[in-house]
């Protein structure tokens, strides 16, 4: 199953959500994906314009969590910047 959820976020990073944050130079990389109670924890790393940006921490990521869990079905899901881990 955590094959298929990769597979599902990265063409959603890839198709959704990268085109949107090319505009300000950035984008995202899935990280990591582990199983969370009911649901999934997905980590992104944010990279060009987007790495070290305050947004990125914030609204975007906010946003980007609100995208997934609409696309996926998955109301649960988390999301996180591996930025936030160190």
């Amino acid at each position: 199953m955590t094959s298929k959820i990769r597979e599902n976020v990265i063409t959603l990073i890839n198709d959704m959500i990268n085109p949107g944050l090319a505009s300000h130079g950035g984008y995202v990389e899935l990280n990591d994906i582990k199983p969370c109670e009911d649901s999934w924890e997905i980590t992104l790393d944010f990279l060009g314009g987007c790495h070290g940006c305050p947004s990125s921490l914030s609204h975007t990521l906010s946003s980007i969590e609100f995208l997934l869990r609409e696309e996926l079905d998955a109301p649960t899901l988390r999301v996180k910047s591996s930025a936030a881990l160190y």
